[in-house]
């Protein structure tokens, strides 16, 4: 009689966590982020990225956090690449914004390094790309950010500033 018991705890125990992996690898979809640009004249712009999020549609300021821990890439070396900058796993839906969250710019310009002002609010220095796509079940959804630093960089009164201009978002 206690070994039964035993058997149908354990039997139990299979079924509870089996179900917990299906809808976790079955029901929820993934959604990876990444960033890439043109070829342009910056040798490299060093762009520190704090945190990427997403937005669900219809849900107020719901929001999922990709990633919240900080990542430097060189956009620059991204003309026929992409990087990623991170992935969720949501729950299938609609979704409608994606931000990315900018701390820090620095360039190499004729192999001269420059620092570079951000040109977003400081109290919130995010790049907002409003757009719309579709988490499936089991599948993954891939979104690359194109920055497009030909337009995104200027130089005003000595000082290059970084106001960033999202070119065409393939989701």
């Amino acid at each position: 009689m206690q070994h039964a018991r035993l058997w149908a705890i354990a039997i139990a125990a299979v079924v509870i966590v089996g179900g917990i992996a299906a809808y976790f690898l079955l029901y929820q979809g993934e959604v990876a982020v990444y960033v890439k640009d043109a070829p342009g004249a910056w040798d490299h712009v060093y762009v520190t990225f704090s945190g990427v999020d997403i937005h669900e549609s219809g849900q107020g300021n719901a929001s999922w956090n990709l990633t919240s821990t900080q990542q430097t890439v060189d956009l620059a070396a991204l003309t026929n690449v992409s990087q990623l900058l991170g992935s969720i796993r949501l729950n299938p839906g609609h979704y409608q914004q994606i931000r990315l969250s900018v701390v820090k710019v620095t360039g190499v310009l004729n192999g001269t390094t420059t620092s570079i002002d951000i040109s977003l609010p400081p109290d919130n220095a995010t790049i907002k790309i409003v757009g719309q796509f579709t988490v499936a079940s089991g599948q993954t959804t891939k979104i690359t950010v194109d920055i497009r630093l030909d337009e995104s960089l200027h130089l005003v009164g000595g000082t290059w500033i970084f106001t960033p201009v999202v070119g065409t978002t393939v989701g």
